[in-house]
């Protein structure tokens, strides 16, 4: 009984130390799992935080490309309107310039001699076939500019088409990626929350072998209560027989006493006897009591010593039993105090275990929370930007078509002046038929001087106008060509 009580307090007492390792063990290792998961938050919000300025960096780009493209649109606005003024500009000058060879025709008088009305007549040819070649080159650079422009437009909306798509799939590859990024966290939530579960199930069965030792402790301690009530019981039936043992051993004392006064008294009677018997005639008396008288004194000895050694016994078997209820005692002391300290222990782990569960069940609330809030932001960016660039899109290519439709009726405009210019030159080819002919009839009374004065007035005039012309020409050229360059750096951006 008491081998196995120590064996089954062992037991219990490894048991304990056991699960109070573990449960410090288990304790650590949740405070690192809430350490590691409010790191990994706080890297969440980092990250969320690192998108947001990152969102906000790219929308300030887009604001300073469409800043740029609104820049480029009003210098190309610029362009247009000082082609209009240089076209306005060239007609007026051509109106000028026909307007002062009427007058210089009109104010010629006439000659002498059909050499020099002929070569009037030729110079009158060259002049009409150099307007004419001046006003098929301004209408094929006309053509050629606004050909240039209709380009220039298109490739402008081509790179607004090309800026667009690349921004819708820099926004589709960004929300791809966050909702990877959500996935592997939901994941890895997920992969701890069963884990967390796993590692629930193992404190579970854990209390349950706690339990289970805590009970085998309460068996044996109610079997250790049940054999110090026997021991104690059976320690009171052994006073009680020491008792009566005593009170034998007086009786037999007392006995012992009496016989041995008895057998005094019997030998002094036998020695009276044996002197009366010598004086008397019956001596076979004495010898016979004698012998009783010793045999029972013999009897009371070993009845006493029997007594005596049942008593020593019996007074050792008392203090065994005595020694063992101290043993009961102190091991019920032990036993209980460890069962305290398990119960205290096992109180602690439910706790830890309730914390441990408590901070988990907050620990995804917040990741749901933080994973719904993530994707709303991340939905209500990806809204945002392509309502922005659908806005933008729009009034870029509402820009474009009001560009297109300006310089398609300007075009529509040239091309209905064009018949109007043919007019005009008809009308004026009639005038320079009916000056030619004025001219013949003038040349016939003209002098030499006059013709020749009149020749270099001609020439300077023309070479001014050419002159004129010239700059004209490189100056829009030297402006269509900024603008393409700008464009070309407004696509490169």
């Amino acid at each position: 009984m008491g081998i196995s009580t120590v064996v089954i307090a062992i037991f219990i007492a490894a048991s304990l130390g056991l699960s109070w390792v573990s449960g410090d063990k288990e304790q650590e290792r949740l405070h690192e799992r809430v350490a590691q998961r409010g790191v990994e938050t706080r890297d969440v919000e980092k990250e969320l935080g690192d998108k947001n300025r990152q969102f906000a960096r790219q929308s300030k780009e887009l604001k300073k490309v469409k800043s740029k493209l609104k820049t480029e649109l009003r210098a190309k606005k610029k362009v247009e309107r000082k082609l209009a003024y240089e076209k306005r500009q060239r007609r007026l000058a051509k109106e000028r310039q026909e307007q002062g060879g009427t007058e210089e025709k009109s104010v010629e008088a006439p000659a002498s001699g059909s050499e020099k009305v002929t070569k009037r007549t030729d110079g009158g040819t060259y002049e009409r076939v150099d307007r004419e070649k001046i006003r098929a080159e301004i209408e094929n650079k006309v053509k050629q500019e606004i050909s240039e422009l209709e380009s220039k437009l298109r490739a402008v909306e081509e790179s607004s088409r090309r800026l667009e798509a690349e921004m819708q799939l820099r926004i589709e590859e960004e929300a791809r990626k966050r909702a990877e990024e959500a996935w592997t966290q939901a994941e890895l939530a997920r992969v701890r929350a069963e884990e967390a579960a796993a590692e629930s199930l193992a404190l579970k069965d854990r209390l349950e072998k706690v339990k289970k030792a805590k009970n085998a402790v309460d068996t044996a301690l109610s079997e250790q209560e049940d054999a110090l009530i026997r021991a104690e019981e059976r320690l009171a039936s052994e006073r009680v027989e020491r008792e009566k043992l005593e009170e034998r051993l007086e009786g037999a004392a007392e006995a012992f006493d009496i016989s041995k006064a008895a057998g005094d008294e019997a030998i002094e009677g036998a020695s009276r006897a044996v002197s009366a018997a010598e004086k008397a005639t019956s001596t076979a008396f004495a010898p016979e009591e004698i012998a009783k008288s010793a045999h029972e004194i013999s009897r009371l000895d070993s009845a006493r010593a029997a007594a005596e050694h049942e008593l020593a016994a019996k007074s050792q078997e008392i203090d065994l039993l005595k020694s063992r209820i101290l043993e009961i005692k102190a091991e019920k002391e032990i036993v209980s105090e460890e069962a305290f300290q398990s119960a205290n222990k096992l109180i602690e782990l439910k706790q830890q275990l309730e914390m441990a569960n408590l901070k988990e069940s907050e620990l995804r609330d917040t990741i749901k929370e933080q994973k719904a809030g993530y994707m709303a932001d991340l939905d209500n960016a990806a809204l945002e930007k392509e309502k922005s660039l659908k806005v933008a899109h729009d009034a870029v290519v509402s820009e474009l078509e009001v560009k297109l439709n300006t310089a398609s009726r300007k075009l529509n405009e040239m091309v209905a002046e064009v018949p109007a210019l043919a007019a005009e030159v008809e009308r004026a080819q009639a005038k320079e038929t009916e000056l030619g002919v004025a001219l013949r009839a003038l040349k016939s009374a003209q002098s030499t001087e006059l013709a020749r004065v009149l020749g270099e007035q001609e020439i300077a005039l023309k070479a001014s106008y050419r002159a004129q012309s010239a700059e004209a020409l490189s100056a829009l050229q030297a402006e269509v060509d900024s603008a393409q360059a700008k464009e070309t750096e407004l696509g490169a951006a």
